[in-house]
């Protein structure tokens, strides 16, 4: 019996390997192939992933220098126009209101130059000039001329130069504007002196103008 039994166990226990044998063996390739597979899938992903970022960072950097070429682009226009204007005023030795209006709406500035606030003619004005000054815009047409600070003044002008808007556009909006010293303004003063100094066009930081509202803002461009 005992040998019977031991007979029996070896037999089961010979079966019970034999189909373990054949478990491995016909799942151990399926189950190798499924490990490469999902490796291969996810080294696939991560290769798709770089790729995918490299394409969104390329795609952003072509972007930025459209964009930055388009603003190059716009400043020359804008460069152009204050030329222009420039020119006139040094063709005469005194511009009045309406001379500066005609030829204003003649040269079609706001559609041939779009996205500006408008052109100004801001003067320098000495401060032992400063009386002389008031009397010749009160006798060219601007019969209550006064000069008057930025709303953003902090600077002292009273012991400098002042930077007071002569000409401005046609819009009404703008026209409140002229008197204005925007000298009066730190920020606003930096960029004339600058292309007083240098002689060329200069640009401001970031600048709410007198015309807009709280948390909007534009650039200056100054050319002397």
């Amino acid at each position: 019996m005992t040998t019977t039994v031991g007979t029996k166990h070896e037999k089961r226990a010979m079966s019970a390997g034999s189909a373990w044998g054949r478990l491995v063996d016909g799942y151990l390739p399926i189950a190798l192939v499924l490990t490469i597979s999902v490796a291969t899938w996810l080294v696939a992903m991560v290769i798709v992933g770089r790729t995918s970022k490299q394409r969104r960072i390329e795609q952003l950097e072509d972007r930025a220098v459209e964009v930055r070429n388009r603003i190059e682009d716009r400043i020359e226009a804008y460069s152009t126009g204050m030329e222009l204007l420039r020119g006139f005023m040094s063709a005469s030795e005194q511009i009045t209101p309406d001379e500066w209006s005609r030829f204003y709406e003649s040269s079609d500035i706001e559609r041939h130059y779009p996205g500006i606030w408008g052109f100004c003619f801001v003067d320098r004005v000495a401060r032992d000039e400063v009386d002389s000054f008031l009397e010749e815009m009160r006798t060219i047409g601007y019969e209550d001329f006064q000069i008057r600070d930025h709303r953003d003044a902090d600077f002292a002008v009273e012991h400098d130069d002042r930077f007071v808007i002569r000409y401005h556009s046609l819009t009404e909006q703008n026209q409140r504007l002229i008197g204005v010293d925007v000298g009066s303004s730190t920020r606003n003063r930096a960029v004339y002196q600058k292309s007083m100094d240098s002689g060329k066009l200069s640009s401001s930081l970031p600048i709410r103008l007198l015309q807009q509202s709280e948390g909007e803002y534009s650039i200056i461009l100054s050319l002397p």
